[in-house]
């Protein structure tokens, strides 16, 4: 096979393989739910390993026509993909998955095998054509790697530009051309060039006449549901997620954050934004309906602005805007509101400028699209320039939004760690104070007040209970900490305001009043109340931001309690994880150890069951290595690069790149016959650069976080990418190792890499969870350091 033709056919099936697996992603969370976006890409990632264990098994017919049957298997991958995208349109998914429920799993189950066949004919194709080009691995694994760097980076702007269907057809267009190069007659090259072009020009227009249907049926809380879709005003795919806007009818109208049974005037007119069909807000025309701010000032939206009257307020989430209203119809000077998702902004501007007229056009009023976090150490930078604030304000947050990774990094939250309360502060004037409202339950109250109390040690002055305020509605519950204790006329006000709202304070600085979260707030020994408590309610940190995960790992019979409950409550649930990870284990073993079994009968070592341990040993080790370093790296430069996108879109594709840089680089000093002494290079170059890497990280971050979005980029490109060189030697070299007299291991080799990629992810889950992410860089080096262990019994004499 022409290794040029087989570099530039892996380059493109690679990209379309990569292109549907971010787009699954975004279908599963619109389809299921945000938590299960992980959980189908990670399994269908085994697809890649069935498909390799496949080619083991055929070997004998493939070898020697790499050619004929990679053209069949990206035919295959190409009419794949509109067909499996129809069904997952078009399954009857649950509205609420239980892990003990039948129903659930089953539904989730097939959602899952059919969302994975296009992997097995995309693997397939990229696994022949490794085989084919084995002489040759190190370009031909290089231009696999570049395909899907560019596959990862150029994903989220089609989104943006055309939506999932769009987005699918450029996925099969891609393959469409892998296809093409590898047609041998010219008929065979003018069909899947027809194709493609076919389906490039149908990308701006399908996802108009083929949308993804998502939840009908959301229930915002327990008294609050909003049924979608019936005067749907419009449907906007950003490269971040999908807003869905609906009009709410005049007996459906809501809002949150209030009191309930306090009769509240509401504006005239009403939408409810929905992003990926899981999380929303309500956005209002209190332009045209002015008398009705009159409720907002009663809802917790006012809290901190009635009891403080700042001046100056930093708000992070704008989303439909009501903390900004709230703040202004308080008599703030000058409001600064960030949001993340830039489609939420552009609702404002241009689908209800008359709507949002009285903030849009008012200069005390800023909104700025930026991720919370970057945002605050942008502005720690500048308060020289800007003055500090009197309140930060958050109300209801949540990072619910699905990223490609290949592991569980969707329920982490970068803004309820001490790391990110202490940047809150750090803002404030030496008496401003942090409200931040999520919902009431003790359990999630408990544990923001364990991280705020932590921060306010360091930098708050006075008893922690004559600085905060907790007080629910309904539903929801606001903290409200400040620097400094409570005046006399805060406290006055702050009576006024439970008044007026009908509210009833669950901690209040001059009241007794009783409950877990005052027992909390008023203890002397915070950390020994903690201990007593049968949830993990400790302080999180940016290194283990896993603010919603409450089980602890040693309760093991609690976590099954819950087992069964919504799936929104029990994320990160010890024995979901675990049931994962054993799952994932058997599949992988069940997948290769008989497999692996055919593939050395074919081999010329003269030592087949050394082979075979070995092969297992490094292929194994060099798969789950490189996702969890990938999954730490990817979540170690989120603040950096300032948007959960970019770690993706930056990050993710230096890292790909880099490592189809090392493979290529390494093809003389770490070829076949390399020593096997040399391979050492790999782990303990990670291990010092990995070291140096954490201890520098902050302040690195700290330093280029002012740096406009290219320098940024820049930064963490260059951060990553002497991770990605080290990481492109192994596989190569390996390939290479086995290829001249264990031909039959190289197909076995790609569903190894495959395979234990997802048990990688669910292993970098847990120590992350547990340990954090720095422990996460620890169990990479020691994969890699396992898998060239066995580097020296991959070759005939070794």
């Amino acid at each position: 096979m022409s290794i040029p033709r087989a570099a530039l056919s892996i380059a493109l099936v690679a990209a379309g393989t990569l292109v549907y697996e971010v787009l699954l992603t975004r279908v599963s969370a619109l389809r299921l739910a945000f938590h299960f976006s992980f959980l189908v890409v990670s399994n269908a990632l085994f697809a890649v390993g069935v498909a390799g264990a496949l080619l083991t098994l055929v070997r004998r017919r493939t070898a020697g026509h790499e050619r004929e049957w990679a053209l069949r298997a990206a035919a295959l991958f190409t009419i794949a993909l509109p067909l499996t995208y129809a069904f997952l349109l078009g399954w009857d998914v649950p509205a609420q998955f239980r892990l003990a429920d039948s129903a659930s799993t089953g539904s989730l189950a097939i959602f899952n095998a059919v969302a994975a066949v296009p992997f097995v004919f995309g693997g397939a194709a990229i696994g022949l054509l490794l085989q084919g080009g084995a002489r040759a691995v190190h370009r031909v694994y290089a231009a696999d790697l570049v395909g899907a760097a560019v596959g990862c980076f150029a994903t989220p702007f089609a989104l943006w530009r055309t939506g999932a269907g769009g987005t699918l057809c450029i996925s099969a267009a891609l393959g469409a051309l892998g296809a093409m190069t590898l047609a041998r007659s010219p008929r065979g090259r003018g069909l899947a060039g027809l194709a493609a072009a076919l389906l490039a020009a149908a990308s701006p227009f399908v996802d108009a006449r083929f949308p993804v249907p998502s939840k009908t049926e959301l229930q915002l809380t327990p008294q609050t549901r909003f049924i979608a879709g019936d005067e749907r005003v419009a449907s906007r795919w950003s490269a971040l997620s999908r807003i869905d806007v609906d009009r709410v009818p005049e007996a459906e109208r809501s809002l949150f954050l209030r009191p309930p049974g306090v009769p509240m005037p509401r504006p005239e007119q009403q939408a409810f934004l929905m992003q990926d069909g899981s999380a929303g807000t309500y956005i209002h025309d209190y332009t045209g309906t002015p008398e009705a701010l009159e409720g907002l000032k009663v809802s917790l939206y006012s809290l901190a602005s009635r009891v403080l009257e700042p001046r100056r307020v930093f708000i992070i989430g704008a989303g439909g805007g009501d903390d900004v209203w709230a703040a202004k119809a308080n008599g703030a000077e000058r409001v600064k509101a960030v949001e993340l998702n830039r489609a939420v902004l552009d609702v404002h501007t241009e689908l209800f400028p008359d709507w949002s007229r009285g903030i849009l056009e008012d200069p005390r009023v800023e909104l700025v699209h930026a991720e919370g976090r970057s945002a605050l150490l942008r502005e720690a930078r500048a308060l020289e320039e800007t003055g500090r604030y009197d309140l930060l304000q958050m109300s209801g947050i949540d990072t619910w939004t699905a990223l490609q990774s290949g592991a569980y990094m969707l329920a982490e939250n970068f803004l309820y760690t001490r790391d990110a309360i202490r940047d809150m502060f750090g803002i404030l004037g030496p008496d401003g104070a942090v409200q931040i409202t999520r919902f009431s339950g003790d359990i999630e109250a408990i544990r923001l007040l364990a991280t705020i109390r932590s921060v306010h040690d360091e930098v708050g002055t006075g008893n922690f209970a004559d600085c905060v305020a907790v007080v629910p509605a309904g539903s929801f519950g606001a903290i409200l900490a400040k620097r400094s204790p409570f005046t006399a006329d805060e406290l006055t006000r702050l009576d006024g305001f439970l008044l007026d709202s009908g509210a009833a304070a669950l901690a209040h600085p001059r009241r007794q009043l009783g409950g877990r979260v005052e027992e909390f707030v008023r203890a002397a020994d915070p950390a020994a109340l903690l201990a007593t408590i049968p949830y993990d309610l400790r302080p999180v940190s940016d290194d283990r931001p896993y603010f919603f995960h409450f089980h602890r790992w040693n309760d093991l019979g609690r976590a099954r309690e819950s087992i069964d409950a919504p799936m929104v409550v029990t994320q990160g649930n010890p024995l979901f994880l675990l049931g994962q990870l054993f799952v994932g284990l058997a599949v992988a073993l069940l997948l290769l150890l008989p497999t692996l079994a055919v593939a050395v009968r074919g081999s010329d070592h003269p030592r087949r069951g050394r082979q075979a341990v070995a092969a297992f040993g490094y292929f194994g080790g060099v798969g789950a290595g490189y996702i969890v370093l990938q999954v730490a790296l990817l979540q170690k430069l989120v603040l950096l690069v300032g948007h959960p996108l970019h770690s993706v879109t930056v990050t993710l594709f230096t890292m790909l790149l880099a490592t189809g840089a090392g493979a290529f680089l390494s093809r003389k000093r770490f070829a076949g016959d390399a020593p096997p002494g040399r391979m050492w290079a790999v782990p303990v170059g990670l291990a010092v650069y990995l070291m140096a890497f954490s201890v520098a990280s902050p302040t690195i971050t700290a330093w280029a976080v002012p740096l406009g979005d290219i320098e940024r980029f820049a930064v963490a490109a260059a951060l990553v990418a002497p991770v990605g060189m080290l990481l492109g030697i192994p596989f190569a070299h390996g390939i290479a190792a086995i290829e001249e007299r264990s031909p039959s291991l190289v197909p076995w080799a790609w569903s190894a890499n495959a395979a234990t990629t997802v048990v990688g992810s669910i292993l970098a889950v847990i120590v992350s969870i547990n340990l954090g992410f720095d422990a996460v860089f620890g169990l990479g080096v020691t994969l890699y350091s396992i898998a060239m262990s066995q580097a020296a019994g991959l070759r005939a004499g070794g």
